[in-house]
């Protein structure tokens, strides 16, 4: 299952449905999250790290679940 399906899954499950994001990203695309601000929903996803593993020869990186904190546009400011 990919990030998308991942999320748009969470979201529905939470009841959100305006555009909702990480913190990175909205301070990324010129957001600020308001103090104070608890994450709409948390969910994991895909992440990739190009660390390499003891185990491992090649240098392609790795694939891991992590869990992400959502924060939804009304929950941000713009700067």
């Amino acid at each position: 299952m990919t990030n998308v399906e991942l999320i748009a899954r969470a979201k529905m499950a939470n009841g959100i449905t305006e555009e909702a994001n990480t913190y990175a990203y909205w301070k990324k695309t010129g957001y600020q999250v308001r103090k104070g601000e608890k994450a709409a929903f948390k969910c994991r996803i895909w992440k990739y790290s190009k660390k390499k593993r003891a185990d491992e020869e090649d240098e392609s990186g790795t694939m891991f679940m992590k869990t992400a904190s959502f924060f939804t546009v009304s929950q941000c400011d713009r700067i």
